[in-house]
């Protein structure tokens, strides 16, 4: 079971974080679902800061999909 993936208006969102050497973790998202007319099939990585721990670099990746979903769909 992946604890990262969450639906919003039709997408799939996976926000699996990327680990980066030092053992922190990056904020990662794949975007994949169909919202009207559009099929949506993007990756973000927002321009922030590694985490400490994997759920706040998750939840921070989540915000950055539902924003770009919101811009784009």
């Amino acid at each position: 079971m992946n604890d990262y993936l969450s639906n919003y208006k039709g997408v799939t969102i996976d926000c699996n974080p990327r680990i980066a050497p030092d053992g922190m973790f990056i904020a990662h998202a794949f975007l994949k679902g169909r919202t009207g007319n559009s099929l949506i099939e993007a990756t973000l990585s927002p321009p922030i800061e590694p985490f400490k721990e994997a759920r706040d670099a998750a939840d921070a990746a989540l915000m950055a999909a539902q924003e770009w979903i919101d811009r784009h769909a």
